[in-house]
């Protein structure tokens, strides 16, 4: 997914050559251990009996794709929380575990090392499926259908480049995704292995457009 970013120098649809998604992952809504809720709905809950704004989300910057996916999930959900942004995931991660914020839509890399860590709960993934690191995890979209976002690691080049340069490294890309022991590394991280085409990458970020057109105006930013 690409980052809300702006005064960027150029067009990412139209400067840059989409050769193949090689990962994907979720983001995961980790809330604090002590916090009254064990599922979405019941956090849901949680915070629609507190005044608006009075629970505290973390994120990795304001305009970061935490922010976003995050925005969005509680605009849906009809609840108010207050965002404090981090300089990055690691410094938010570390204030969840500490109870200094409610809540943390993270990457699932940066949350699933702590699914068995008391200090926080993890109660939403954002893919379509469940992760297979956390199988007892409901997707958000089980509760809020429409609601999936991911965030991916691709390959791109500058535009126009040679179609056949694009098919062998997009080639490369899906025979590296397919090797058992990147497999294995990368679903410990709660990422999964893409190595995807071209075509699909095109029509991947065609596809985001309008969610994250959503997101950008519940995070309440301007306009890219």
């Amino acid at each position: 997914m690409i980052p809300y970013t702006e005064h960027v120098t150029y067009n990412p649809k139209t400067d840059l050559s989409f050769i193949s998604i090689f990962g994907e992952g979720p983001f995961v809504l980790g809330v604090t251990g002590d916090t009254p809720a064990k599922t979405l709905a019941e956090f849901i809950a949680f915070a629609k009996m507190k005044k608006p704004g009075e629970l505290v989300y973390a994120s990795g910057g304001i305009g970061s794709i935490s922010h976003l996916v995050a925005a969005l999930y509680f605009q849906r959900a009809g609840v108010k929380l207050t965002h404090v942004p981090y300089r990055g995931g690691a410094p938010a991660v570390a204030d969840l575990l500490g109870a200094h914020v409610n809540a943390y839509f993270g990457n699932a890399s940066e949350l699933v090392p702590f699914a068995a860590d008391p200090r926080v709960k993890l109660i939403g993934v954002s893919s379509r499926e469940r992760l297979s690191k956390l199988p007892s995890v409901p997707t958000v979209n089980e509760t809020m259908p429409g609601l999936v976002m991911t965030s991916w690691n691709g390959l791109v080049g500058p535009a126009k480049l040679p179609a056949d340069i694009i098919a062998r490294l997009a080639a490369a890309s899906g025979e590296t995704a397919r090797d058992p022991a990147i497999i294995t590394t990368l679903t410990n991280l709660g990422i999964t292995p893409v190595g995807g085409t071209s075509k699909e990458f095109e029509e991947r970020i065609v596809g985001e457009t309008a969610l994250l057109t959503e997101a950008i105006k519940a995070a309440e930013l301007p306009a890219p």
